[in-house]
């Protein structure tokens, strides 16, 4: 199962000229330290998955070896891996193997695959760079868009859903039904926008003069506390955490495993253990023959006693 549409770690350095002419990681270096708002969508690659659907991939009955040929697609193509295989591997344990438990319902695996879709492409790199600001003195502020529409025939929180929102624009890909809520909806966008608007004037983005009842605060970075963004928005801890903790931490250390030295290591270990039997199989043969010379010394001993008694 492999596909052309093969997405890179977001986002994309531009180049000279461009928005982003250098990584964020290198532009934090040397710019000034200023305030960034840094978010994704709980659901990022929900909308991914209906074209890998359009594909003829059945996500809702995905098998496991339909899982693990995602799983390959993913790893192994992306250039920025060495230890592809390694890294495949424990993506596989991850979100597919454990994932796979009889009297766990169907939808968990579905549910894995999707996760490992956004952790990859969209919330390993916010945590990251929102991270790697965060160490560097910028104040961050960190959201996750979790708002789920009453209006769309859709009950996810998709890539750009929060544009969407901000903007109060109408998708033509999803379809509307207007016998539902949709004051919620409103209400969303206008708290969504003046969020935004502080943050534009003052670089914070809840104000005292704001008059909301919650406090978005900076992010810790140990603490990777954020804003979850509905209607009614709230403060929490621990942004995508197993996407943060896998990407950002464990495969990036199966990344940084030296396979030569293993290789080596392993080689070295076999030839010990040659050594060692050979070592075994001489003390061995060292204990026989000295048997041998014992039985024989004893032997011409009795043999001598005997004759001189006759």
């Amino acid at each position: 199962m492999q596909y052309d549409d093969y997405e890179e770690f977001v986002p994309i350095v531009d180049g000279i000229g461009g928005v982003l002419p250098e990584s964020p990681e290198m532009l934090a270096t040397y710019r000034r330290k200023m305030p960034m708002m840094i978010g994704t969508t709980r659901d990022e690659s929900s909308l991914k998955i209906l074209i890998l659907n359009e594909k003829n991939v059945n996500m809702s009955a995905l098998t496991r070896t339909a899982a693990e040929e995602m799983v390959e697609n993913l790893t192994l193509a992306y250039s920025g891996f060495v230890n592809h295989r390694l890294i495949m591997e424990g993506c596989k344990y991850e979100y597919i193997w454990s994932k796979i438990n009889p009297a766990m319902d169907p939808s968990v695996l579905n549910d894995a695959v999707l996760n490992m879709y956004s952790h990859f492409w969209y919330d390993a790199p916010a945590s990251r760079l929102a991270t790697h600001y965060a160490k560097g003195g910028a104040p961050v502020y960190l959201y996750s868009f979790d708002h789920i529409s009453e209006i769309f025939d859709y009950d996810r929180a998709f890539h750009g859903c929060d544009e969407i929102f901000l903007f109060d624009v109408e998708p033509r890909f999803l379809v509307k039904r207007r016998d539902r809520n949709w004051q919620l909806d409103r209400r969303l966008t206008e708290i969504f926008a003046e969020l935004i608007i502080n943050f534009a004037r003052t670089g914070i983005p809840t104000p005292e003069s704001s008059g909301f009842s919650f406090n978005w605060t900076a992010m810790k970075v140990d603490k990777l506390n954020y804003l979850s963004i509905t209607d009614s928005p709230e403060m929490s801890v621990g942004f995508r955490w197993q996407g943060h903790v896998f990407w950002n931490w464990y495969a990036r250390h199966l990344d940084a495993v030296d396979v030569g030295n293993l290789h080596r290591i392993a080689q070295l270990d076999k030839q010990l253990g040659d050594y060692q039997l050979a070592t075994w199989m001489l003390l061995f043969c060292a204990l026989f023959f000295f048997a041998i010379l014992v039985g024989l010394a004893c032997y011409c001993t009795r043999k001598e006693a005997d004759d001189e008694d006759l």
